[in-house]
């Protein structure tokens, strides 16, 4: 399965150590019941307030949020900072845009055709099952 990675910076209320590090790799279990995707963390700064980056593979609602609740602790502040290649520009102030860099484009369409690749995969999946599915029907009422 092909997931684009997603990386955060974030402000958390509470100290963030090696285990927190060791569960997030691992994959955290949600209060929903549902267990995440391996994440990254990595700590720039301890203390009452944290500071770390976070990178994952999936996109849950509010996930990283949820996930350091998990843990006991609670975000301060959240800013996505990366997607895939994609990196936020430090200089665009809110609201402002620039234009995407040759670079950047290429990579978004090597992204897409990945993707799609991916679907189409999918779809051939499901194909072939719905197949099988048919012939076993067709078997078991031909024979009647």
């Amino acid at each position: 399965r092909h997931h684009v990675p997603k990386k955060y910076y974030a402000v958390v209320e509470g100290m963030v150590d090696e285990s927190d590090v060791k569960m997030f790799h691992e994959g955290i279990m949600l209060s929903d019941g549902y267990k995440t995707l391996p994440a990254e963390l990595k700590i720039e700064r301890q203390g009452n307030y944290s500071e770390v980056e976070v990178v994952i593979y999936e996109g849950k609602f509010h996930q990283i949020k949820r996930m350091f609740e998990a843990t006991g602790k609670r975000v301060k502040y959240l800013r996505r900072i990366q997607m895939g290649n994609l990196k936020l520009d430090d200089s665009l102030k809110p609201g402002e845009c620039r234009e995407l860099t040759d670079e950047e484009i290429e990579s978004l369409k090597s992204l897409k055709w990945k993707i799609w690749n991916q679907k189409k995969y999918k779809r051939e999946k499901v194909y072939k099952m719905f197949r099988s599915v048919h012939n076993i029907y067709r078997n078991i009422y031909s024979n009647k």
